[in-house]
């Protein structure tokens, strides 16, 4: 039997960035951790049974239990004021495992796992924490968090002769088995802020066009199109000085090996994606960014172009853009975009006469120029807790004319956030969704949404970004954006569909009748 021994809360500096979760919950690589313990896990040892334990007043969210239950993992409650010792002990006589226990600390990962029983794996580490420490072969090593014993009724005795203390009742073992020390290279510790940001560094989570490096507190980025990252590199080195504080240090660019890359401090700071899907953090936390990202607005509504040009250029970009994709997925689909549609049993408008509609509706709507970062969903924000201030990443660089450009229409940024928020975009690149289609022209989208979203879009909706521009009014460019985006998607047939009936949703909820 395996453990992964997560009854505890996350310590109270990672609680300040991700709000009271149990540690094989904390967001990792827009996943929570234990989407990575348990395959690695089941990789080494393919028969044994995986459990694991969870605060005992933890409200687990429907997303979690079902997450629970495709990992094929049981769970058990421990009381939240146990110490380790007496945690693994309740759980110990709760699961009763009936010959050996593997035991997994909550906020650790391994990319392997050494096979036999009666073994600590130790490790050597840089980081000044309050670590057990063990001497082996004359070197100074601490204990990294994974443990196995061939005796789960000998750990058992030893850990309740030792009063409540898990390094005396695992040493207590060892006087009753030999044991071994196992060195690890390739384990990563989430535990704590700084050795949590240096393992998000070794897990990017780019899309495969595009490559990521993090090195020497460095982020390289270079993809297989050079107009695209020349673009960005640009977009950082044009941004007025005035708003410099939204962006990383920018360090150079140029050509590595026939492709194109640029060059940008890294932040050690949470993506808002993973804290919108996976935190737990309060409504005030919200609003504090939904008030910072409004400043960037009021700060980024410079222009020097004239505002006509702007506004074609960005109707270009909303038509002939969204038409161009939805050729491509209309030709890879087989759908027919006249023929009508239907959702949640409903009959709706033609995918054609959707997108008519939705082009009346955002052309109908002012230009308002600014600086444009032109990508701004939530992945694309990172949050910097100790100065409250956002910091953006991945801008698009490009107008409709695929020309390096900073300037544009800011309801496309807001879009882009409406997108992500209410939109839900990133609850469906997490597989947080239920999808109900009978053919290529009937669908249903359902999420299951804890009161903690409903309330932040309650608060993103109520909120005024852009003096004369609601977010209500965005929906139409909303939904565009969600039909342009198909084609990016064909490598996943099933999350395909369901942006697609995303994009019906939001018309059906929000345009369709009104």
């Amino acid at each position: 039997m395996i453990l992964i021994n997560s009854g505890a809360y996350l310590t109270q500096e990672l609680q300040a960035e991700f709000g009271p979760l149990p540690a094989c919950f904390i967001p990792l690589a827009n996943k929570k951790l234990i989407e990575f313990q348990v395959p690695r896990l089941r990789a080494a040892f393919p028969d044994e049974e995986i459990v694991v334990s969870l605060p005992e007043l933890y409200p687990m969210t429907a997303h979690e239990r079902s997450l629970l239950e495709s990992l094929s993992i049981s769970s058990i409650t421990t009381p939240e004021d146990f110490n380790l010792a007496e945690a693994l002990l309740y759980a110990l006589n709760t699961i009763a495992p009936a010959d050996h226990l593997r035991m997994l600390h909550g906020d650790t990962l391994f990319n392997d796992f050494p096979r036999s029983l009666d073994l600590i794996d130790i490790a050597v580490s840089r980081d000044n924490y309050n670590w057990t420490r063990e001497v082996a072969s004359g070197e100074d090593y601490i204990w990294t968090g994974y443990f196995a014993f061939s005796s789960p009724r000998d750990l058992a005795r030893c850990l309740a002769l030792a009063r409540g203390n898990f390094v005396a009742g695992v040493r207590q073992y060892m006087k009753l088995h030999l044991m071994t020390m196992h060195i690890s290279t390739d384990w990563m510790d989430m535990g704590h802020v700084n050795t949590y940001f240096k393992a998000r560094s070794a897990m990017t989570t780019e899309r495969a066009f595009n490559a990521l490096q993090i090195n020497n507190h460095v982020v390289t980025k270079s993809g297989d199109n050079p107009i695209k990252i020349r673009a960005e590199a640009a977009w950082f080195k044009s941004i007025p000085p005035a708003l410099k504080k939204y962006i990383p240090q920018f360090i150079t660019s140029g050509q590595k090996d026939e492709r194109e890359f640029y060059q940008l401090e890294y932040l050690p700071l949470s993506p808002l994606n993973e804290l919108f899907v996976h935190g737990k953090n309060p409504l005030f936390f919200w609003t504090q960014v939904f008030e910072q990202v409004r400043t960037f607005f009021d700060e980024a509504r410079i222009a020097t172009e004239p505002e006509e040009a702007l506004k074609a250029l960005a109707e270009k970009l909303y038509i002939e853009k969204t038409r161009s994709r939805l050729d491509d997925f209309i030709q890879s689909s087989g759908l027919r975009k006249g023929q009508p549609l239907y959702y949640a049993g409903k009959r709706i408008p033609s995918l054609e006469a959707i997108c008519v509609d939705c082009f009346a509706r955002v052309t109908a709507l002012p230009c308002i120029p600014g600086v444009l970062h032109g990508d701004l969903c939530l992945s694309n924000m990172l949050i910097d807790l100790r100065s409250g201030g956002i910091k953006l990443v991945d801008p698009r660089g490009l107008d409709a004319d695929q020309n390096p450009a900073i300037l544009g229409d800011q309801k496309y940024d807001l879009a882009k956030l409406t997108h992500s928020i209410i939109g839900l975009y990133d609850f469906i690149i997490a597989g947080y969704y239920t999808l109900n289609s009978k053919d290529l022209y009937s669908y249903e989208l359902t999420f299951t949404l804890e009161p903690r979203i409903e309330a932040i879009r309650q608060q993103f909706w109520n909120e005024q970004f852009i003096s004369g521009v609601h977010v209500k009014d965005c929906l139409p460019l909303v939904i565009l954006l969600f039909l342009s985006m198909l084609p990016l998607h064909a490598d996943n047939t099933n999350r395909q569909r369901a942006l697609f009936a995303n994009a019906l949703r939001l018309y059906a909820t929000y345009c369709h009748g009104k």
